[in-house]
């Protein structure tokens, strides 16, 4: 997964996609989000983020809506970095990806020392 948090300051959001598929010949499977378990608790401490399972249109705040189908997280609510998400299905020989969206977000009340260069 590619996740850029270059410039990331208090309030910043930022998103990434990961795509999760199957081989042929391969079993179906579950996939669960663990928490965030790092050397760096502080910059842990300062992030959130919530997920969802999409499957058109890009990774972006458009995929975040009531509706969605939230794997970490809410539609009104993120959580801390550290919380373990939802189990979720993978299809075995599947051609189609499980697509999911990260949003991640630095608090408001993160330490300036934590913030990213612009």
């Amino acid at each position: 997964m590619a996740f850029s948090a270059a410039g990331m300051s208090p309030s910043t959001v930022n998103y990434a996609p990961i795509w999760i598929r199957t081989t042929a010949g391969s079993l179906s499977g579950t996939l669960t989000l663990q928490g965030a378990s790092n050397n760096n608790a502080a910059l842990a401490a300062a992030l959130a983020y919530r997920v969802v399972r999409y499957s058109s249109g890009s990774c972006d705040s458009s995929q975040f809506t009531a509706g969605a189908s939230y794997l970490v997280g809410t539609s009104a609510s993120t959580v801390p970095l550290t919380t373990a998400g939802a189990a979720t299905a993978v299809a075995a020989n599947s051609l189609s990806p499980t697509q999911m969206c990260f949003e991640v977000t630095m608090l408001a009340s993160a330490d300036n020392s934590l913030q990213g260069p612009a």
